[in-house]
């Protein structure tokens, strides 16, 4: 991306792409190192919050996404977990000084990001399930999964009838009725 005083003006969509993406790259890397930190050493929510002198839920909004997050509010996460966020900042204009350990290391925190999203997730639901009352998780995701398959069949027939079925099955519910189904009706 050639972008400077001297070139084109940045459009809007550029600006509020590269937005987004800053705050997605924060949110994977506290996301990967809370996940690392709960794994290694059992740090939990709690814990965090407890540090901060926060509610329990306020750590959990934190967690669900990048949202509305602002700098105060991760300095105080990271610092709730013991750390702090070292910070590089790397030229879009130059794509030569991208080696292939610059890409080995994004691959890698893609990774860990992965996991660590994986590993917050899995423990909110085995928290909402102990919240629910439900005392077989796996029994219970069996019957999700089922629940969602005859979803899925049934919006098949009704986007082949009124709609699109250009849609993968593991696409979410709500974009498959928005945006196979809805604008068709």
């Amino acid at each position: 991306m050639e972008t400077t005083s001297k070139n084109r003006r940045i459009t809007d969509r550029e600006i509020y792409y590269f937005r987004q993406r800053q705050k997605n790259l924060i949110f994977q890397s506290v996301i990967a190192f809370f996940a690392q930190q709960a794994e290694r050493y059992g740090l939990t929510k709690s814990a965090v919050a407890d540090s901060l002198g926060k509610d329990r839920s306020q750590i959990t909004r934190w967690l669900s996404g990048p949202g509305n997050w602002e700098l105060d509010s991760i300095s105080d996460f990271l610092l709730g977990m013991g750390a702090e966020m070292r910070h590089e900042i790397v030229s879009l204009n130059e794509p030569e000084i991208r080696t292939a350990n610059v890409t080995t290391i994004h691959e890698s925190e893609e990774l860990a990001y992965m996991q660590g999203l994986r590993a917050v997730w899995v423990r909110l639901l085995e928290q909402a399930c102990r919240e629910l009352g439900i005392k077989d998780p796996a029994a219970a995701g069996a019957r999700w999964i089922s629940e969602r398959e005859r979803t899925v069949s049934a919006l098949r027939t009704i986007c082949a009838d009124h709609g699109d079925n250009d849609w993968p099955d593991n696409l979410h519910l709500a974009d498959v009725i928005e945006k196979h189904l809805g604008r068709h009706l």
